[in-house]
């Protein structure tokens, strides 16, 4: 059967999708799953466990690490081209292509990645962790982007919208209540429920 909430396809009896761990329920139509997908499996009643503040920092720390490595890369061909001796234009246009390709990737790895099936970034899925909106479900491009250039706001009062994730009840910073968004433990993954290969 098919799971309405990520598309995949799952056993005729599955009551659970084994990818995104969304029930399934079976109606005249086939499987249809009936509760925000989250990727993990809990009571409806239950509120999930936000992550706080050092698990987000130390996913982001995991994941600046990654991205350095490719800025290693593309800063290494930028000094290539200055011991090579060009002219000082064409060193300017090489650095600030550099720089411009290094922006584009770091945008798009965090809106792309955390508004995937996966729902977070390679440091948070080390971590743990999930990016899900208010009500538990997958974000869109489109929110992703506004919780990425949140983090512009966050960053220019001093840190301060970074820092409220140790403080608010749901453990968001200042870029998740401008996007609706929640990050959250990802914790019980039922056994059967891992990703097929």
């Amino acid at each position: 059967m098919i799971c309405l909430t990520c598309g995949r396809e799952n056993d005729q009896q599955a009551q659970i999708c084994g990818f995104c761990g969304q029930k399934l329920t079976y109606g005249s139509a086939g499987a249809t799953s009936t509760a925000p997908s989250v990727n993990m499996v809990r009571d409806q009643n239950e509120e999930p466990r936000y992550a706080g503040f050092w698990r987000r920092f130390l996913a982001l720390f995991v994941d600046e690490l990654i991205l350095s490595a490719v800025a290693l890369v593309f800063s290494t061909s930028y000094l290539l081209t200055i011991r090579s001796g060009p002219d000082m234009e064409s060193v300017k246009v090489t650095a600030l292509g550099s720089n411009i390709f290094s922006l584009l990737v770091h945008w798009l790895y965090f809106t792309l990645m955390e508004s995937s099936p996966r729902q977070a970034t390679l440091g948070k899925m080390a971590i743990g962790i999930i990016v899900t909106t208010g009500d538990g479900r997958r974000l869109s491009f489109l929110r992703a982007n506004g919780r990425y250039f949140g983090k512009l706001l966050s960053a220019l009062i001093f840190g301060i919208g970074f820092l409220m994730a140790g403080f608010t009840r749901k453990k968001q910073a200042l870029h998740d209540m401008l996007a609706d968004s929640l990050v959250i433990c990802n914790v019980r993954i039922l056994p059967g429920n891992e990703e097929k290969k």
